[in-house]
């Protein structure tokens, strides 16, 4: 039988993103703590995950159309390094959503260099 610890973390008013290793709750947090109603998206789904990393401007298309502050949740975010641009310009552009992103990144170190790689693919890409 699985015991289910309680969790201090309470959700933030605005974005955020949930790091921690593998198996420790992140998305039992994040289903138990956001409203229903939020878009959840999981790369582990492999259509989806093959999707966006085709064309990872797909997620702006996912959102725009969300009523305000819609909770969008991105599981495994890793997988796509270019969707963490794609996240960043959608918060500049569209601030009455709340983009929530979950994620296995063990550390802020790692994102960083996520983001550099996913840049550097963008630029490689670009005629």
């Amino acid at each position: 039988m699985k015991m289910k610890i309680e969790r201090l973390l309470k959700a933030p008013d605005g974005s955020f993103f949930l790091f921690g290793p593998r198996g420790t709750g992140k998305s039992t947090w994040l289903k138990d703590n956001l409203p229903e109603d939020s878009l959840r998206l999981d790369l582990l789904d492999n259509s989806l995950f093959l999707e966006l990393s085709q064309k990872p401007e797909t997620l702006n298309a996912m959102t725009v159309k969300l009523p305000e502050k819609t909770w969008v949740i991105i599981d495994e975010i890793q997988k796509i390094p270019a969707l963490l641009d794609e996240v960043h310009r959608d918060l500049c552009e569209v601030p009455a959503h709340r983009l929530d992103v979950a994620s296995d990144v063990p550390h802020l170190r790692e994102l960083r260099r996520l983001a550099l790689q996913a840049r550097r693919l963008r630029e490689a890409r670009a005629p």
